[in-house]
């Protein structure tokens, strides 16, 4: 596998008519990752390691107001919405409280892992300042943009009304109880079984991705950094499968709780935790299987 690294251009420098420049000034004006060199490489490494903290905290802190402000436009919509009946808004609202929990605790560390990444990069090529603007940036846009949007939709769900013949749709309420059970159930065995299926599946991530940053183009300071950085995002991995997995399985669980019952909606949870797994697996397999094709560079 042949990976390489785009040319970027300096932000200082001015944009110019291609025709207009020597091919002498056009290469000035691009660089490679041979270009970075070993204290290009260390301020890459602060700054990621100082985004990630930004864009975690950031994030975190973010997600609780929005998700508290969610939470009660939910129980309002939810109130307010005419296509769906009592037992249903019932069930739904047992449950809002976990994805209210959930929410920010998914979002913090995502928000680190992706700080840690994005930091590291354009803190490398642009600088620290740059990097850690950027950082900021990342979190106003989540603040602004991303979780107003999430909060729109759940209004105007609140805003739906019912069509000419339309008939509200609800549930049984031993329906709507089994749906909060499996809920609450399907909320471990998601969390604990998409968590445990990442956690197994990180060695051998860790070393895949490690042999395709060995085999890259990048250049010795960047490879050298590139490895250090996977550290931190490999254990990072496992509280987002966790997470995210936990969220999966109140979703699922509520879901096939209602329409299939109690028993069915724990198996229907297990088996999108093997899908999940088999994909993952799938996806290293085809990654390893690439690096063997392309013997190493080095």
């Amino acid at each position: 596998m042949n990976i390489t690294t785009q040319r970027m251009r300096p932000a200082q420098l001015p944009q110019m008519p291609v025709a207009a420049k020597a091919p002498e000034a056009q290469e000035a004006q691009t660089f490679s990752s041979d270009s970075v060199g070993w204290g290009d490489a260390a301020v890459g490494l602060i700054t990621g390691a100082a985004t990630g903290v930004v864009t975690g905290v950031g994030a975190g802190i973010s997600s609780v107001k929005h998700s508290l402000l969610g939470t009660a436009e939910g129980y309002k919509a939810l109130y307010k919405n005419e296509t769906i009946g009592p037992w249903l808004k019932t069930a739904i609202g047992a449950l809002m409280p976990v994805a209210t929990v959930g929410v920010p605790v998914l979002s913090t560390v995502l928000g680190a892992a992706y700080g840690l990444y994005s930091g590291f990069v354009a803190g490398a090529t642009e600088g620290f300042s740059a990097g850690m603007s950027q950082g900021f940036e990342d979190v106003s846009d989540f603040n602004k943009k991303l979780m107003p949007a999430i909060r729109e939709g759940i209004r105007e769900f609140g805003n739906e009304k019912l069509g000419e013949g339309e008939e509200k749709f609800d549930i049984s309420p031993v329906r709507a109880g089994e749906a909060i059970v499996a809920g609450l159930g399907n909320t471990v065995v998601g969390g604990v079984g998409i968590g445990l299926s990442t956690a197994s599946q990180i060695p051998e991530a860790f070393v895949t991705a490690n042999r395709a940053i060995h085999q890259s183009d990048l250049g010795l300071p960047l490879k050298t950094v590139s490895h250090v950085v996977s550290v931190p995002l490999a254990v990072l991995a496992a509280p987002i499968g966790v997470a995210g997995g936990a969220l999966f399985g109140l979703g699922s669980g509520a879901f096939y709780g209602y329409q299939d019952g109690f028993v069915e909606s724990f198996k229907k949870t297990a088996e999108h935790v093997k899908d999940y797994h088999k994909a993952v697996d799938k996806g290293l397999a085809d990654m390893a299987e690439d690096l063997v094709k392309d013997p190493p560079k080095n």
